[in-house]
């Protein structure tokens, strides 16, 4: 299963300033810098860092070279070239929030031939990822619906023309608040309001540092934001975007999926720039772990008690909070085996381990003697645990 990702590049040019330039005014920036962006391209890098196989399509101009650079690990074979410009996209940056002027270039070059193209490469199942900065959207969704392919709008920017489109052809509806606004053109009772207008339609609502919402039908999921220090929010719904089709795509479920989404958002808005701020897989995966020890209890002063007996026999006592967090460094595939009658590590698949031997590994860990905090985390970043009896230097 992949992704076709169709969509806009442009080269974004940066402008951190004291406030929005005002009607009239001329405003000296504080910083200024270049960045690769467009949606598509900026959607289509978090797919690939979300470690899914993706397709991009779109067209770049003759300054677009250093697009085929940067993605230069993807098949480009339905990436244009045109005469004429790439996308440009003019940002004004202050105390994290964004506005943004676009020139579409390349992006509105986009004919009926090369989406007949894009779409004969792939197969019913297959995902196909638009959002409203190209034109000829309508054959698009309708040639991707009849290839019964799961079609994924993310309907930025919202303009009126939105709602001429096919929209009925449209599996996945992907809006923030002000697009949903637009949408159905109240901001009142907004969720209510995407209900009654999209009966039967799935729906993921961006609500910023608010969080998300994804409805169906009957159904509604709600998923917090992750607190973090922000510093540029350009990329944070495409980041959003990509990792939660690509943890879909592996098999998780719509909760779990908004949940990695959040903190791969959470990191990107972290980082200046659009595609550069987009984490990998492994960065989401570790803040995901390291997340979870504010919520341990052996790190909070409370106690836990062994049975007596052999290490291979003693039996921590954890509550369910604990269990859970063990469950889910099982799941990380980031432990080591510790073989305590060589005394050394070696190493072992972490799917042959199952949940006991996991909870018996990190207990031995922890009878090591006082494990703090900060050194477990630093662990985990590593991407390995050790035993600290053995190596405690390595993390001082």
């Amino acid at each position: 299963m992949k992704v076709l990702s169709f969509g806009s590049y442009n080269i974004d040019e940066s402008y951190e300033v004291e406030h929005f330039v005002r009607p009239g005014e001329t405003l000296k920036a504080l910083k200024a810098s270049r960045h690769l962006g467009g949606k598509g391209f900026n959607q289509t890098m978090a797919l690939h860092k979300a470690g899914v196989t993706v397709l991009p399509a779109g067209a770049i101009g003759e300054d677009g070279q250093i697009f085929l650079e940067a993605m230069k690990d993807l098949d480009l074979s339905l990436l244009k070239k045109i005469s004429g410009p790439t996308g440009h996209a003019f940002i004004q940056l202050c105390q994290g929030e964004n506005s943004i002027i676009i020139n579409p270039g390349a992006n509105n070059s986009i004919t009926e031939d090369q989406i007949h193209r894009a779409i004969a490469t792939c197969f019913p199942g297959d995902y196909l990822l638009i959002q409203n900065e190209i034109n000829n959207l309508a054959p698009l969704i309708h040639e991707a619906h009849l290839r019964r392919m799961k079609v994924v709008f993310n309907a930025a920017p919202m303009h009126e023309d939105v709602l001429s489109l096919p929209l009925a052809d449209v599996d996945l509806l992907i809006v923030n608040e002000t697009e949903a606004s637009m949408l159905v053109d109240t901001s009142d009772h907004l969720i209510e309001a995407l209900q009654k207008r999209f009966p039967h339609k799935e729906i993921l609502l961006t609500l910023g540092e608010e969080g998300s919402v994804y409805l169906f039908e009957d159904v509604m999921i709600k998923q917090k934001s992750m607190p973090t220090q922000v510093v540029d929010t350009t990329g944070a719904g495409d980041t959003y975007i990509g990792f939660f089709l690509a943890a879909l795509i592996n098999g998780v479920d719509i909760k779990e999926a908004m949940k990695q989404a959040s903190y791969a958002s959470s990191i990107a808005i972290s980082r200046f720039g659009a595609a550069e701020s987009i984490p990998s897989i492994k960065e989401v995966h570790t803040a995901m772990v390291k997340d979870q020890l504010h919520h341990l209890p052996i790190f909070a002063g409370q106690t836990i008690t062994y049975k007596k007996g052999r290490f291979h026999q003693d039996l921590p006592v954890f509550d369910e909070a604990t269990k859970a967090y063990v469950y889910a460094f099982y799941q990380s595939g980031l432990l080591k085996w510790y073989d305590e009658d060589n005394a050394s590590l070696i190493k072992k698949d972490i799917t042959s381990l199952d949940l006991l031997e996991t909870v018996k590994l990190l207990a031995y860990y922890i009878r090591q003697g006082s494990l703090k905090k900060d050194l477990f985390a630093q662990a985990i970043q590593d991407g390995t645990i050790k035993a600290l009896d053995d190596h405690l230097h390595t993390f001082l």
